[in-house]
């Protein structure tokens, strides 16, 4: 069964239920939206691979710092930025 959506206005789609059951995913649930070539890929993400206001809060601290001293962090996943924010209040 094909299911066509189309984009409105504020740029969202809404999935159909049975997909979302169909994969494990809830009201409430995060994913991550990544481009493949043409495709989108949603990943359903668990709340502790999602930063918490306060990891927000370091990573802008950190980001400041380095774009002060004109460096560049790039992070493949969220436990490898976590870990940096760890190193960096030490």
């Amino acid at each position: 069964m094909r299911n066509i959506r189309q984009i409105n206005d504020r740029n969202q789609i809404t999935l159909p239920v049975s997909i979302l059951r169909s994969v494990g995913l809830k009201h409430g649930d995060y994913i991550e939206v990544k481009a493949r070539g043409s495709e989108l890929v949603l990943k359903h993400k668990k709340v502790e691979d999602v930063f918490s206001d306060e990891d927000w809060d370091a990573l802008d601290k950190l980001v400041r710092r380095q774009v002060k001293a004109r460096e560049y962090t790039e992070y493949s996943s969220v436990s490898r930025a976590r870990a940096h924010l760890k190193k960096t209040k030490k």
